[in-house]
């Protein structure tokens, strides 16, 4: 697969392909989806997977220093969760998250 995924794009394959089919709750898989949709996809934009940094994900944290440490924390483990992905999947060979 190609580095230069956009990342919204990788973000959906990475849900397809590993928390649609799995052994979680319905609810839980929505709350993913929402964290992508509404949190990721958004600040990201159109930037490819190789193009993000470790600054860039640090900065997206810092977006959620007022809200709910739950919050920030979903939203980081779930940015960790698809770099991790997208290095075991040989996308990337470093995770900047």
């Amino acid at each position: 697969m190609d580095c230069a995924i956009r990342f919204g794009d990788y973000a959906v394959k990475w849900y397809d392909e590993v928390i649609a089919g799995s052994n979680i709750s319905e609810g839980t898989k929505r709350n993913y989806r929402i964290i992508i949709n509404d949190h990721l996809i958004p600040f990201f934009k159109e930037t490819t997977l190789n193009l993000i940094s470790a600054k860039q994900c640090q900065e997206l944290l810092d977006t959620y220093i007022e809200s709910s440490w739950s919050q920030g924390n979903k939203v980081r483990m779930t940015l960790k969760r698809i770099f991790e992905y997208a290095t075991e999947q040989k996308v990337l060979t470093d995770n900047p998250a």
